[in-house]
């Protein structure tokens, strides 16, 4: 089973994880970290098909999209339970 066919059942719409570079796997340099912007808060959405992800101050685009090492830091950080989901 691949690391997308893993992460799929683990996501809510809404669902936001704020990472850090040590919230990333090792592999995983998809996103860019600085000084300016030591943090990035992502936001899931699954109520439209194909899911896409929305990024902190980056143009959204489709989950499906992002690299492999990618699913496995949001697969960990989930599991970690480091998200947020919208309140209702």
């Amino acid at each position: 089973m691949n690391e997308f066919s893993k992460l799929l059942p683990l996501i809510k719409n809404g669902m936001k994880i704020t990472l850090g570079k040590m919230d990333c796997v090792l592999d995983d340099d998809f996103l860019i970290f600085s000084d300016y912007r030591p943090h990035q808060t992502i936001t899931l959405h699954t109520n439209r098909v194909p899911f896409w992800i929305e990024f902190d101050g980056d143009e959204p685009m489709p989950l499906e999209n992002c690299p492999e090492a990618f699913f496995t830091t949001l697969r960990k950080n989930i599991e970690r339970g480091n998200y947020e989901l919208p309140k209702k």
